[in-house]
């Protein structure tokens, strides 16, 4: 989940605490929705507002990865790289054990 994720989720809610004050004549008071600018630590917020890309960012990080923080970074290169492997459902996964098979059968010669 990201910051965009959870500005949707945040207007989400709005949303429902709107139709239920409506609909039961609640207050303000009654629902504690999160503050999302208040929680997002400023550096964060500016880097959204001047649109940094998640390319530049990898650049930034990439760069400084042989430096003093070059665990961390290269820890968090680490996520973001796990982030990105697509995931297995099970159809490729029987898939990929058939096409095997299929291929060891032929090493042997019993493949029709």
């Amino acid at each position: 989940m990201d910051l965009d994720d959870a500005a949707a989720r945040v207007e989400q809610m709005k949303e429902w605490a709107s139709e239920s004050r409506e609909e039961e004549g609640g207050t303000d008071d009654e629902f504690e929705i999160p503050d999302l600018d208040g929680c997002t630590p400023k550096f964060i917020a500016v880097a959204r507002q001047k649109h940094v890309s998640i390319r530049h960012s990898l650049r930034i990080l990439r760069a400084h990865a042989g430096g003093r923080f070059g665990v961390w970074i290269k820890s968090l290169l680490r996520m973001y790289a796990l982030t990105r492997i697509p995931p297995i459902n099970a159809s490729s996964k029987t898939r990929r054990r058939r096409d095997t098979t299929t291929c060891s059968r032929a090493r042997h010669g019993s493949v029709v």
